[in-house]
């Protein structure tokens, strides 16, 4: 009788303690996981016009396809040239790129043509184009902008505490 007791004392015991770490890892916490989101990317050549020049520079699209709806907050851009530094991404109208709005659903996109280096607050000064080894380019005053062949282009979700690569596209 002692061991039946002991026996069903211990399934309970165990039964709560698995239903206590079940419930440990439910529900909205700080350091949820990235939002299951399908991405795809395309890559175009699109025409900028800086200070009333025209331009020719290449386009990386990435557009919500399906999924989890996701704060727009928590996405960022970034251009890796060739293995180096990390820059933020500057979109078309020569912006930090940014998607517009509060939340990204199924047809959203956003489209970044460069990276630049920002300052803390995500600012930088104005672009203007420059004749470089023959050819006009995008730059920031200090140096090219543009997307080029090589660069690596990264959609990165955050939520502050933890971060994940939701889609990396290289630049042909």
């Amino acid at each position: 009788m002692a061991a039946a007791v002991l026996l069903v004392t211990t399934l309970f015991v165990s039964v709560a303690i698995v239903g206590g770490l079940w419930s440990l890892g439910t529900g909205s916490q700080p350091g949820d996981s990235a939002p299951n989101v399908d991405w795809e990317s395309e890559q175009t050549t699109t025409t900028l016009t800086v200070d009333g020049e025209r331009i020719e520079v290449t386009r990386t699209t990435f557009r919500h396809t399906g999924g989890d709806t996701v704060d727009a907050d928590r996405l960022r851009i970034y251009v890796h040239r060739n293995g180096t530094e990390t820059e933020t991404g500057i979109d078309p109208e020569g912006t930090v790129a940014g998607l517009g709005a509060e939340t990204v659903t199924e047809g959203d996109a956003v489209s970044v043509v460069g990276g630049a280096t920002v300052g803390e607050n995500e600012t930088f000064g104005g672009f203007a184009i420059e004749s470089i080894d023959g050819d006009r380019r995008l730059t920031d005053g200090n140096s090219v902008v543009e997307l080029r062949a090589g660069d690596v282009v990264q959609l990165v979700w955050s939520d502050g505490e933890q971060s994940s690569t939701v889609y990396v596209r290289e630049v042909e």
